[in-house]
């Protein structure tokens, strides 16, 4: 983690008054409205009586009514996932303090969610411009790890939480970022990374940036000093350093070979039963594709490990994964009346969040008919662990589609000009003319 890029240390610094937080600033009054609507809709889901602010917003529009309200969704799953084994602590846009990497600096995440055993920090982005990033196995944002750090600094001592997660959801492009990390790491990251950098940053402001980047301003040794301190905040003890972080989307996610897909709903989301709507489809997958299926166990593998705490509870010990649901199923077992899930394996992959839909060429399909039960594409999808109380085991997430060519409706389902191919001719409706 010595490696990371600081792209996010200028907007964590504080430049202006100690009562004000740090926060990075997206598109101006458009973002501001944005993260108002969002928070109002997560606090009128927890029961915190707040105002409507639509009529105030200057911004306010259907685009932004749409991204706060799948912003809060994504939240929702992630708090009923947290409190599945008990009453997780939910904060919205609660004030961290930060000064202990830096003199006055604080900071507001959007979203901070609390277990005994894990700590996860959301951040909603409105921007529809490049994608944002939480990080990966060797980085991390550093806007969104400094929140975590403040979280952990107030906390820690309270909860017993060994891993930290931080999300990016950024509803207008379908964008998702999440790494997972262990906190002893992530304090570490704050001492040797985030602090010098953050120090270096101030350093800068008062002394120009001429001077920091080794340009003449008044001394001679200039260039040496400026390049003395960098090596400090690239390398704080004197050795390259990187520090391996748990990254679930690495051995949790699985990119398929060619499937078939059945009962899509992934333009607009659908309810079963008392469930909570969702977008879904059933991702049909040759048995003579073993790469896709092995990836598939092993991603499940990954999950169940990765979830273990989740999946014993308050059980003394962690279920076999024999023993819980699992979500691979054999279709010449589970469907032997369907002859599109014969000699296929099969997941049904679900998400609150709409997933991205593009073509072969990666462009994306906006024509609803494009896609539908019949089709050939890859899927992208995160498996993960679950804990109901009364059911537990391992759920297929929906990231991403790819349509790859068409095929044969599935369902009954044909096409209007085949459907109205039968020769009828307005000849004996003369009288309606």
């Amino acid at each position: 983690m010595a490696d990371l890029i600081l792209f996010s240390i200028a907007s964590m610094d504080r430049k202006s008054p100690p009562s004000e937080n740090a926060k990075s600033p997206e598109s101006g009054g458009e973002a501001r409205d944005a993260h108002t609507l969002a928070a109002v809709k997560l606090k009128a889901y927890l029961g915190i009586p707040v105002p409507d602010p639509r009529e105030d917003m200057p911004h306010y529009n259907e685009e932004m009514e749409e991204a706060a309200e799948r912003y809060k969704n994504f939240v929702i799953e992630q708090i009923e996932a947290a409190g599945r084994n008990a009453d997780p602590i939910v904060m919205i846009e609660k004030k961290v303090d930060l000064s202990g990497y830096a003199e006055g600096l604080s900071g507001t995440p959007d979203c901070v969610i609390i277990t005994e055993e894990h700590l996860h920090i959301i951040e909603f982005h409105y921007g529809a411009g490049e994608k944002a990033s939480a990080g990966d196995e060797n980085s991390v944002n550093a806007e969104i790890a400094g929140y975590a750090l403040g979280v952990i600094g107030m906390y820690d001592g309270i909860y017993g939480f060994e891993t930290v997660t931080m999300t990016i959801v950024q509803p207008r492009i379908d964008n998702l970022s999440s790494v997972t990390v262990d906190k002893e790491d992530l304090l570490r990251w704050g001492e040797e990374v985030l602090k010098p950098a953050l120090r270096l940053a101030k350093l800068e402001r008062i002394i120009g940036r001429e001077y920091m980047h080794g340009k003449p301003a008044g001394g001679k040794n200039n260039t040496e000093k400026a390049a003395e301190v960098r090596t400090r905040v690239e390398d704080p003890k004197g050795k390259k350093r990187r520090i391996k972080m748990k990254n679930e989307e690495v051995r949790t996610k699985v990119k398929t070979g060619l499937t078939r897909w059945s009962y899509v709903s992934v333009w607009e989301p659908q309810a079963v039963e008392e469930d909570r709507a969702k977008y879904s489809v059933s991702v049909i997958i040759p048995k003579s594709d073993t790469k896709t299926i092995q990836a598939i166990r092993d991603a499940i593998r990954a999950a169940y490990e990765d979830g273990e705490a989740k999946l014993r509870g308050n059980e003394k010990t962690v279920p076999p994964m024999e023993q819980i649901k699992t979500p691979l199923r054999d279709g010449d077992l589970e469907r032997p009346e369907d002859d599109a899930y014969q000699d296929s394996y099969f997941v049904n992959a679900k998400s609150f969040m709409a997933p991205g839909i593009v073509d072969a060429n990666r462009k994306p399909i906006l024509d609803h008919a494009e896609v539908y039960s019949g089709v050939y594409g890859r899927v992208s999808m995160t498996f993960y662990a679950y804990n109901t109380g009364t059911a537990r085991g391992i759920a297929c997430g929906l990231n991403n589609l790819q349509k790859l060519m068409d095929g044969e409706a599935l369902g009954g389902r044909i096409s209007a000009e085949e459907d109205f191919d039968d020769g009828f001719t307005m000849e004996e409706y003369d009288f309606l003319t």
